[in-house]
């Protein structure tokens, strides 16, 4: 089969680390005219690479070698060089391409691949959590993202909200038209429905392939390290990870966590605020609103010299000071 590469359909998938992107993968890679294969690894490199030389070029420094138009198609030609041949070996017509940190380079993707698809996996970021500190308790992984609920609740906060910080570009119409928000829960709750909307975002017909079970696809790993065992990657899509957390986050953690990424639950629309409330059984949600308005505010160290001869003062300082050694 003889692939041009304007006839290439191109689908970028990304999100998180841990929040489903490698589910997705399979799904793509179980449909007969699609090529997921295992993480390219290089595209965040090359993206940032091309952000780099475009603000070389904004600012003349490379004006005597290219312009923007020429620079996005040598870095366009570039990547096709490797996804042309994948889709004439395979013999479909669509490239699939997932690495969890392609969500942060979504807009230069957008640029050199403007008729290509995004889509980003989001997950409740109390199971993103459990799921990295789990993989650190069973590997010899000495990172600290595998190791600190509040550095990996971070991660999860400036991945998923990386997009979002530059409204115009989020909401223009042609990027929009383009990109599309998977839920891992919905993903697994309703994977008829989910997948279908999936199918007909990127312009394929649905296969009940798609509802991937133990099967190996076209594009699986052959290599697998310790985020995989072998079990865990063709496992069927069930709902056994879904709230997981409740069960592996000491409250220390789940603390630390809601403390960092509350405000997005509840925009998320995965908590209300009084279901926060309740999963701390206790003020210290409060505590940590106020903790930070009074650091804001400077009032800190009035509530300290209060707390000298105020007793009521003392207990909130005291609360206070414990909230934070606890986080």
């Amino acid at each position: 089969m003889t692939c041009k590469a304007s006839d290439l359909k191109i689908i970028f998938v990304g999100g998180s680390p841990r929040s489903g992107t490698t589910l997705v993968k399979r799904i793509l890679d179980a449909h007969s005219d699609i090529y997921c294969g295992p993480e390219f690894d290089y595209l965040p490199r090359f993206c940032e690479l091309y952000s780099n030389m475009k603000y070389s070029l904004e600012i003349g420094r490379l004006k005597s070698y290219t312009d923007e138009h020429q620079l996005r198609e040598h870095f366009r030609n570039f990547i096709l060089a490797f996804f042309v041949p994948l889709a004439e070996r395979f013999k479909v017509h669509c490239i699939a391409e997932k690495t969890p940190d392609n969500i942060i380079w979504f807009y230069e993707l957008h640029e050199i691949f403007p008729e290509a698809f995004l889509v980003h996996v989001i997950r409740n970021p109390l199971d993103v959590v459990a799921s990295h500190l789990r993989l650190g308790k069973r590997t010899d992984r000495n990172q600290p993202l595998f190791h600190s609920a509040r550095l990996t609740a971070n991660v999860w906060k400036k991945t998923v909200f990386h997009l979002t910080r530059d409204n115009d570009r989020f909401n223009d119409p042609e990027f929009r038209q383009k990109y599309l928000e998977l839920r891992y829960e919905d993903l697994v709750r309703r994977p008829g429905e989910e997948i279908a909307r999936l199918s007909d975002h990127i312009g394929v017909p649905f296969e009940k392939s798609m509802l991937v079970s133990s099967g190996r696809g076209k594009g699986d790993i052959t290599i697998f390290d310790e985020f995989y065992t072998t079990e865990e990657y063709y496992r069927p899509i069930v709902q056994s990870s879904v709230g997981r957390w409740k069960k592996e986050l000491s409250k220390r953690e789940l603390f630390a966590i809601l403390d960092i990424t509350y405000r997005e639950l509840i925009e998320l629309g995965y908590y209300t605020y009084e279901d926060i409330q309740r999963m701390k059984s206790c003020p210290v949600l409060d505590i940590s609103c106020w903790y930070a308005k009074m650091t804001n505010l400077g009032l800190f160290q009035k509530l300290v010299q209060k707390a000298k001869t105020n007793p009521r003062a003392r207990r909130i300082m005291e609360k206070l000071l414990a909230f934070s050694r606890a986080c």
